[in-house]
C-alpha cells in the first residue's frame, strides 16, 4: 500500500512539474503568440496647427516598419520617432509592421491641419505682393 502512494505521489509531482513547464513556456511565447503591435503617443484624428508632426510611438514584435510606404527605424527598446511634413487639410498618416513570420499589423494616423489665420493672411498678402510683382514684370519686358 505505500508504494502505492509512492507511485501516486510520483506520477503527480511528474505532472504538475510538467504542467508548470509548459505553462511557462507558453507565458514566455505570448507576445510572439500575439504577433506583432504598434501603439501611437500622439492625439490621434486631432486638429493641428503646424506643418511639422512629429510622430513618435512603440512596436512590439517588429522586424520591419513602414510609415507612409518608406522605411523607419527603431531603436533597442521598439520605440520610434519621425517628423512628418503635413498638407493643409485632411492627412492619413499608415504605419505597417510586420514581424519576422510576414504577419502585418497597419495602423493609420488621421491628422487635420489648419494654418493659422495669421499665417493665411500672411500667405494671401504675399501672393497679392508676387502677382503685383510679376505684372509690373511683364509691363516692363513688354514696354
Amino acid at each position: 500500500m505505500t508504494s502505492d502512494i509512492k507511485h501516486y505521489i510520483t506520477y503527480i509531482s511528474l505532472i504538475v512539474i510538467f504542467l508548470t513547464i509548459g505553462g511557462y513556456t507558453l507565458f514566455q511565447f505570448r507576445h510572439i503568440i500575439d504577433g506583432p503591435s504598434i501603439s501611437i503617443n500622439n492625439q490621434k484624428g486631432s486638429l493641428v496647427h503646424s506643418a511639422v508632426f512629429p510622430l513618435e510611438g512603440e512596436v512590439r514584435n517588429v522586424k520591419e516598419m513602414q510609415i507612409d510606404g518608406r522605411h523607419a527605424f527603431t531603436d533597442e527598446s521598439g520605440k520610434f520617432y519621425d517628423i512628418i511634413l503635413l498638407s493643409e487639410g485632411y492627412n492619413v498618416i499608415t504605419l505597417i509592421g510586420k514581424d519576422k513570420f510576414n504577419r502585418k499589423v497597419e495602423q493609420r494616423v488621421e491628422i487635420v491641419y489648419k494654418k493659422p489665420e495669421s499665417e493665411t493672411a500672411t500667405a494671401t498678402s504675399t501672393k497679392k505682393v508676387a502677382a503685383t510683382n510679376n505684372k509690373a514684370v511683364e509691363k516692363m519686358i513688354n514696354y
